[in-house]
This record gives structure tokens, C-alpha cells and sequence, in this order.
């Protein structure tokens, strides 16, 4: 008697795991077409956008490199001395 109502409490929690499963959401399902919709605004905002074969500006390669590591280290170092202030903090001071 005992192993049956075990067998059938297993049982139910498997289905009800497995159903479960089937109705939880993801990021990727409430998102879904975002980024086609936003290049298709982009397109009807701007539609020569293509036609411009300039390179887009920003930072350099390797000053993009420096940057990085540099902020890797500092925090490395701010950890190391305990100061638990961020970036934001420091620069407002």
C-alpha cells in the first residue's frame, strides 16, 4: 500500500514538472522580433542609410584594448585595497 501511494505521488510530480516546463516564458519569447522590428523603423526613419559607405567612428582598436585592460586592473587593485566605492562614486569625488 505504502509503495503504491509513493509510486502515485512520483508520478504526479513528474507530470506536474513536466507540465511546467511547457508554460514558463522566456526573454527570447517576450522579445521576440524586436530587433527586426527595430531595423525595419531604422529603415523607414533613414532610407539612404545604406547608400553612405563611410566607416562608423569611434575608438581605435587598440585603444578600445587599453581601455579595457586598464579597467581590469583597476579594479583588480580596488578590490585588493578593499575600497568598495565604484567607478561612479570615484569620479563624483
Amino acid at each position: 500500500m505504502k509503495t503504491k501511494i509513493s509510486k502515485s505521488i512520483l508520478g504526479l510530480l513528474a507530470v506536474s514538472l513536466a507540465s511546467l516546463g511547457c508554460t514558463t516564458t522566456s526573454p527570447v519569447d517576450e522579445n521576440w522580433g524586436a530587433a527586426q522590428q527595430s531595423a525595419r523603423e531604422g529603415m523607414i526613419a533613414n532610407p539612404d542609410a545604406g547608400k553612405d559607405a563611410k566607416p562608423v567612428e569611434g575608438m581605435a582598436a587598440a585603444t578600445a584594448q587599453n581601455v579595457t585592460e586598464y579597467y581590469h586592473e583597476r579594479q583588480k587593485l580596488d578590490y585588493q585595497d578593499g575600497d568598495r566605492t565604484s567607478t561612479l562614486e570615484q569620479l563624483e569625488d
